[in-house]
């Protein structure tokens, strides 16, 4: 059976459209494929870069930025007056005080043994010894109990205080308001001594004892010396070895 020649025309645009589809499919096959990323949380900006947040973070570093320098005016122009920086203000007094080789001389000369018939020849140095947690940084003069303490410096008491380590304890303050005193485990006070009343170097202040923590059969007073300033902050210094300067 012979083709009809009324079917070719059909064939051909058949063929055509066939022809063109696959065409402009290899052109679209051979365009590289563009991915869209979406936003992930797990990234963080560091300001520095980008990290995980599996990673350690780097600091963030910010370097101060150097002063501009302004050009030169103008020849001509009329100087403008540059008014002087403000003075730095004084460190604030923090009560505490480093001692001088003078004023611990000084001090040497005026300070008497604080407990009464107790002579200098007697102490020992027990400033660096132990004690729990810390070291001792006083002078424990052995005395029986009820002897009379006395103030070891002319001054001022500026502290009469309850101690669970110290038990009765008095602080007091130098002549100069450089030096503190502190007076500890006394049996009792002496007599009217108060707050903020003069003392006299050998004045009576109270008696030698054990109470706070220390032992019932050893009495003893426990003489401690700072450098601060006693009419700012009667309890805060920086302690010096009271041996040193009673021996």
């Amino acid at each position: 059976m012979r083709p009809s020649w009324r079917r070719v025309p059909a064939l051909l645009s058949a063929l055509t459209i066939a022809f063109c589809v696959k065409f402009e499919s290899s052109k679209t096959d051979s365009t590289p494929a563009v991915t869209t990323v979406s936003a992930d949380s797990t990234i963080a900006d560091t300001l520095v870069g980008l990290a995980t947040t599996s990673d350690s973070l780097p600091p963030v570093s910010i370097t101060p930025m150097a002063p501009s320098i302004a050009p030169p005016p103008p020849a001509g122009t009329p100087s403008v007056a540059t008014l002087p920086a403000p003075a730095p203000k004084p460190a604030a007094d923090t009560g505490i005080g480093v001692a001088t080789s003078l004023e611990l001389e000084q001090l040497r000369a005026v300070l008497v043994v604080p407990v009464q018939g107790v002579p200098r020849s007697a102490l020992r140095d027990n400033y660096t010894e132990p004690r729990a947690g810390h070291s001792h940084e006083a002078e424990d003069i052995i005395a029986p109990r009820g002897t009379p303490v006395l103030s070891a410096a002319d001054g001022r008491l500026t502290k009469l205080h309850e101690s669970v380590a110290g038990g009765h304890m008095i602080y007091a303050g130098d002549a100069s308001d450089r030096w503190i005193f502190m007076y500890g485990h006394l049996d009792r006070y002496a007599d009217g001594i108060k707050e903020g009343m003069p003392l006299k170097a050998g004045q009576l202040i109270g008696y030698v004892g054990t109470t706070g923590n220390a032992p019932i059969a050893t009495p003893h007073l426990h003489f401690a010396i700072a450098r601060g300033t006693p009419s700012k902050k009667w309890w805060k210094g920086t302690p010096v070895n009271p041996y040193l300067l009673l021996k």
